[in-house]
């Protein structure tokens, strides 16, 4: 969904930074304005709180990685939402309505009874989560529950963390909480939480549970809410060993992996993800250290798990058990991975293991260390088409006809080309004859990486939300930079260096452009000052250069020290004009001669001005 900059901004106004950034980590105030905590991110463990929050610019920073941002880009790194699922958080959050795009009236009318919709499932499902928990927590020690949880190694970090829940053996107990709670039975029907009993007479409800006597493993969406359920026995005489959710308007298990919300600032934190084939496979990896991990949910990959793996990191290792089953995922996972442009790699388990059983045989250490050391999921596959190769021409031309989708697929020209080059040498073939059987077996161009018309996707037109420009400054002047802290500190600092003429004279003119910019969105509301900074972060790269504001060099200035620093930059920033007006004034001299006179009287005005000194100018 699209949205315009104004109601961008409501949003953001609508979302204090401090309660959101307060559920990650413990904050307390350290001044008026100020919210001091341990660092929320993943990739930086302390011990010393260097986190500060502003609640009147509402941005962070961090003292000690230096990370920064507001509202919107803590979501996208701590959360992996990305910008409009951001605002469309927020805004359910603080009960602001979306605005509805063009359509018909009876278009209308069903996209309010869909989201009506939805927003019931929703609340039915966080019901049965909550009733699932208070399950586990009551069942004694001894039980076969417990039993299972003790021997899987859960710990109740582990069973918080992930929402794990139990649902009882009974009948209809879920059901009879929905009865009692006046839930709409057909609408948990849908959810398959419960079903119509056929013998109704002998029911309380006319319901009876599905997850009966199974761990219950809920999957959230990115933004945490509860859409679907996982069940796995406890008792092995229970048949199927694993159940999920049905389909519907809330879940959808190609679109969908278990674990994301809990482990998505785990994977931009590492910048890669690992994929494996379950939620207690998930589990596992997550309780013994690794936490950039997914699940799939009992589903092959699919394009739009590709998609969504993409967001967060273009670097992925797919985790596979060792038997025929994890071949065949892998193989059919290739080309998705490649056609979405990521960078898979593989690691196939020996066969009979599954994570759990790698680590209880071989460690957690060594684990990382195959995962780090992790070949290309391309390499991985070729090697199992060339086992017992001989080199005959019947063998080389099967090979090719087998790979030859795979490396079709890979929308990455430099990838394919190195892939390519790869498989020529295992072939021991001319290059020539390989592009020509390329062609002919995977119906593209392999010189030129490029598939056919017939087989490229066209560009998805859908309603992503395109953001503003993005500022790059690159090598900002230490006074400008200075300049344009100071603006964004105060109206009053705003207005000086507004009305002091210097912007004309800065090098770096879109740092210039950026306080310009801010003095006229403060113009247009006087009583939004404090949030300009929280506006500028996620437009400005790199963000840090917001960041001098909150430091120790301009944070702790008084009033008459600030305004002797801006006069200070401004005296700076006009000399280097200067500098660089006497310059372009000597080349002109050196390369116009008809112009000498006129140049030269133009320096011995500069000169005049006593704002240059022409001696330190000829030392650079």
């Amino acid at each position: 969904m699209k949205f315009d900059q104004g109601f961008i901004d409501k949003v953001r106004e609508s979302s204090n930074i401090v309660d959101i950034i307060g559920q990650y980590t413990q904050l307390k105030t350290s001044s008026a304005d100020q919210h001091l905590g341990l660092c929320p991110y993943p990739d930086h463990n302390e011990k010393t709180p260097s986190f500060s929050v502003s609640d009147s610019k509402q941005v962070y920073y961090c003292f000690g990685c230096k990370k920064t941002g507001n509202v919107f880009t803590f979501l996208r790194d701590i959360m992996g939402l990305s910008f409009p699922e951001a605002i469309e958080y927020l805004a359910r959050r603080a009960s602001i309505d979306l605005p509805k795009q063009p359509a018909s009236q009876h278009q209308i009318q069903k996209q309010e009874k869909d989201k009506k919709e939805k927003e019931l499932l929703k609340r039915i499902n966080a019901l049965a989560s909550r009733v699932f928990v208070k399950n586990l927590q009551t069942q004694p020690e001894g039980s076969m529950v417990r039993d299972y949880i003790q021997s899987r190694g859960f710990s109740p970090e582990i069973i918080e963390t992930f929402k794990i829940g139990y649902a009882l053996p009974e009948w209809e107990h879920l059901a009879g909480t929905f009865k009692s709670k006046s839930v709409p039975m057909g609408s948990a029907e849908k959810l398959g939480l419960i079903k119509t009993s056929k013998n109704v007479e002998k029911s309380k409800t006319g319901f009876f549970d599905i997850m009966r006597g199974r761990l219950i493993f809920p999957i959230e969406s990115p933004t945490g809410e509860v859409i679907g359920f996982g069940g796995r026995v406890v008792d092995p005489e229970d048949k199927p060993k694993y159940l999920n959710s049905p389909e519907s308007p809330l879940f959808h298990k190609g679109k969908t992996f278990y674990g994301l919300y809990e482990t998505a600032k785990f994977i931009r934190s590492a910048d890669y993800s690992i994929v494996v084939e379950g939620y207690t496979d998930l589990i596992a990896l997550y309780a013994a250290g690794i936490k950039n991990v997914v699940a799939t949910l009992g589903t092959a990959l699919t394009e739009d798990h590709a998609k969504l793996l993409k967001r967060y990191s273009k670097n992925v290792v797919v985790l596979f058990d060792g038997d025929q089953a994890g071949r065949v995922a892998a193989e059919r996972s290739l080309p998705l991975l490649l056609k979405a442009g990521l960078y898979p790699k593989g690691f196939v388990l020996p066969e009979g293991n599954d994570p759990d059983d790698f680590l209880k045989e071989h460690g957690v250490k060594v684990l990382k260390e195959k995962l780090a050391k992790s070949p290309d999921l391309f390499q991985v596959v070729m090697s199992w088409h060339f086992k017992g190769f001989t080199g005959s021409a019947t063998e080389k031309v099967t090979i090719v006809d087998k790979l030859a989708p795979y490396l079709a697929q890979a929308s990455d020209r430099r990838l394919k080309s190195l892939y390519i080059r790869e498989l020529q040498d295992r072939l021991g073939v001319d290059q020539k004859w390989l592009t020509q059987s390329l062609g002919a077996a995977g119906g593209f161009q392999a010189d030129s990486g490029v598939a056919p018309k017939s087989h490229q996707n066209p560009v998805q037109k859908g309603n992503n939300y395109s953001p503003l420009e993005v500022v790059k400054i690159v090598n900002p002047p230490k006074a400008e930079l200075y300049l344009l802290n100071l603006a964004l500190k105060s109206p009053e600092n705003l207005e000086a260096i507004k009305n002091s003429g210097v912007l004309e004279q800065f090098s770096h003119t879109k740092i210039a452009g950026l306080i310009i910019e801010t003095h006229e969105k403060y113009l247009q509301n006087l009583n939004e000052f404090d949030n300009l900074t929280a506006s500028l972060v996620d437009r400005v790269e790199p963000p840090e250069i917001l960041n001098l504001q909150f430091q120790k060099q301009i944070a702790d200035l008084k009033a008459g020290e600030e305004r002797k620093l801006i006069d200070d930059c401004i005296r700076r920033v006009k000399q280097e004009a200067l500098k660089r007006k006497s310059k372009e004034l000597a080349y002109a001299i050196a390369s116009a001669p008809t112009e000498r006179e006129q140049k030269l009287e133009e320096l011995r005005d500069l000169q005049k001005s006593k704002l240059i000194d022409f001696k330190d100018m000829n030392q650079e």
